[in-house]
């Protein structure tokens, strides 16, 4: 229940006081800061409560994906991976992180598929403009593009975004295109199965389109083989644990494998 207590705001790192005062409507902290819960209370019989509260830092939440799909000449990839470690590294990840940098080994060949992160349009706005005066940035693959496309993506609510690290090395990227109306029924249904999907390979994340073809699923899964991933999904079906069991079926499907680049974080 709500009741009236002083309440002292510091920085974990600092101890410097931010905000000092009277809170009447204490289970509304959440909604308004990024702090950790009441980590001292001191209610001395006679005395008004002090809460103190440490802040720390918040766990960042990404609300779309951009997919940029970069089709390569033939014979470019080398290229092409040289020149992005080399902008990459030049400050272009200082101003938004990278989700995951692949290049495509099974399906459509020489494609390069990257995925950046951002809290809304706005901020994908925001940081296009300022790696634009980046020297680096973007960088010079011009002469080696025969063509490009991008997507943007709202995360599935049951996606882990601190997902990093060696997953794979081989990445399917699967796709499903839906009838209008049928992504929420999708959603509900992997909201039920996913928990133990998970257990036998790595769900690297689930996501559907905002801007681009709608009614668009695609998710993405790692394996450390081709042969695990063969072995993984028969399993799932013979044990009727995948597909996630009362989706809908999608009206059209297609997948590829990738392999990630060296500077990809997810390796």
């Amino acid at each position: 229940m709500p009741y009236a207590a002083s309440l002292r705001i510091s920085n974990r790192l600092t101890g410097e006081s931010l905000v000092t005062g009277m809170v009447h409507e204490l289970n509304t902290l959440a909604d308004r800061w990024c702090y950790s819960p009441a980590a001292n209370r001191n209610f001395s019989p006679g005395h008004e409560p002090v809460i103190t509260i440490i802040q720390v830092p918040c766990k960042e939440k990404f609300m779309i994906y951009e997919f940029r799909t970069y089709d390569l000449k033939p014979r470019t990839l080398g290229q092409y991976d040289s020149i992005l470690e080399k902008s990459l590294g030049a400050g272009r990840l200082n101003h938004s992180p990278l989700f995951g940098y692949w290049y495509s080994e099974f399906g459509q060949l020489n494609q390069a598929l990257h995925i950046w992160p951002y809290r809304d349009l706005q901020e994908r706005t925001e940081v296009r403009e300022k790696v634009s005066s980046l020297d680096s940035w973007p960088p010079p693959t011009a002469p080696l593009l025969a063509g490009q496309n991008t997507e943007i993506y709202v995360p599935s609510p049951f996606n882990d975004e601190s997902i990093s690290g060696e997953q794979g090395p081989f990445y399917e990227l699967r796709t499903y295109m839906y009838a209008a109306g049928d992504i929420p029924k999708v959603i509900d249904a992997w909201s039920k199965a996913i928990d133990e999907r998970r257990k036998h390979s790595s769900f690297i994340g689930a996501w559907y389109t905002e801007i681009g073809d709608l009614n668009k699923w695609a998710h993405m899964w790692a394996y450390p083989s081709l042969e695990e991933r063969a072995r993984v999904r028969a399993e799932m079906m013979e044990r009727k644990i995948w597909p996630a069991p009362g989706g809908p079926a999608p009206l059209h499907q297609e997948n590829t494998i990738f392999l990630p680049f060296s500077f990809s974080p997810l390796s």
